[in-house]
């Protein structure tokens, strides 16, 4: 899926393209607004691209501060304490620069703690089946308030679609999982049924002398569970029909 194919499917408005993003960071504090804006609205990008925007940060401002005290040390040697307008210009420029850079490796350590707590949940909710607040507390080796305050968080960003918390039961519902759970026990019947019917088909009937094999109708494809590469949450998905993981977006297919 193309960069433009998947903002059509946020229904992210050109303003808000990765292109535009970029050439906006130029005039870096609309591009930064910009930024955030696109990532509020995209669960797979907010806990993807945090590493990347850690060394982009990092980049930026190693090369704006060198480069700005290299120009200052040459402007002091050749004119003295007197820079001149252009030397304010571009030591200013420099300096917003190398600015750009630090708030961007900021951003990108959050995003980085961000993935790293969407994934940890999930994976303990969703995949390992724990609902107690308490019980995911000893897990992910935190108070539960904590992990209370950041299921919350998981709940109104989209990671954890439909849930909410049961405070007087100390419990998160997730009806995600429950749909799961009862997928999983309809394809175990389902399993069930077709060794059933192929046993009865292989038997030899006790009247007839089977000489050929019988033909059998063609099996559909039979759902099961996908790790999602981006959150790493576990999906059901029918293969040859690649879906939206339910957690964060993310296109994935068996």
């Amino acid at each position: 899926m193309s960069s433009s194919e998947y903002a059509k499917r946020l229904q992210v408005p050109w303003y808000l393209s990765w292109p535009f993003i970029v050439v906006s960071m130029i005039f870096w504090p609309l591009g930064v607004l910009l930024l955030v804006m696109r990532l509020a609205r995209d669960r797979h990008a907010s806990i993807s691209t945090g590493r990347i925007l850690k060394v982009v940060g990092i980049v930026v401002m190693l090369v704006f501060a060198i480069g700005g005290y290299s120009y200052y040390q040459e402007q002091q040697n050749l004119y003295g304490d007197t820079l001149g307008r252009e030397g304010e210009f571009v030591v200013g420029l420099a300096i917003t620069f190398t600015l750009l850079g630090f708030i961007l490796w900021r951003f990108g350590n959050k995003l980085v703690y961000r993935g790293k707590m969407v994934r940890e949940y999930l994976d303990v909710i969703v995949n390992k089946r724990f609902f107690e607040i308490d019980e995911i507390a000893r897990i992910v080796s935190k108070r539960p308030d904590k992990v209370a305050s950041e299921i919350g968080f998981l709940i109104r960003t989209g990671y954890l679609p439909d849930a909410y918390l049961n405070e007087g039961a100390k419990r998160v519902v997730v009806p995600a999982v429950e749909r799961h759970l009862a997928m999983e026990a309809d394809l175990e019947r389902r399993m069930e049924a077709q060794t059933g019917e192929a046993r009865q088909s292989e038997a030899p009937s006790a009247n007839h002398r089977i000489s050929e094999t019988p033909e059998r109708s063609a099996v559909p494809p039979v759902p099961r569970l996908v790790t999602c590469r981006s959150c790493g949450a576990n999906n059901i998905v029918t293969p040859g029909h690649p879906r939206e993981c339910e957690f964060c977006g993310s296109l994935i297919s068996e």
